[in-house]
């Protein structure tokens, strides 16, 4: 089911996802702990709409257009994760609020679970 964005600038979209979303496997070499701002959102949107992995975060999202499908980002940062954080942009107008940041925190420490088990295993 696709999440309606209409109404909500896209660079606080992005930096709202960005911020919740969590590093994966390889993407932890690359992960940035420091949360994105608007401008910096802005200025990616610049370069383009589509986001596969960005400094080790999972976004696999498309902000082309008022609605997004969400089934992606989903899949790599917790179900229901990205409807979250677009009502608490809707709620807040910040892209690194307090429902945000434990997203973020909750689906970071799985993926240090992950990361460990799978190395445990190797």
């Amino acid at each position: 089911m696709e999440i309606d964005i209409s109404g909500l600038e896209r660079p606080l979209v992005l930096a709202g996802l960005y911020n919740a979303a969590r590093p994966q496997g390889m993407g932890f070499s690359q992960y940035d702990p420091t949360p994105m701002t608007v401008e910096e959102a802005a200025d990616l949107l610049q370069q383009g709409v589509r986001f596969d992995y960005l400094k080790g975060r999972a976004l696999k999202t498309d902000l082309d257009s008022d609605v997004f499908d969400p089934q992606w980002f989903d899949r790599y940062n917790g179900e229901g994760a990205a409807h979250t954080v677009i009502e608490s942009l809707r709620e807040t107008s910040d892209p690194n609020n307090e429902r945000i940041r434990a997203i973020h925190v909750y689906s970071t420490k799985a993926s240090v679970a992950d990361a460990r088990e799978y190395m445990q295993q190797g």
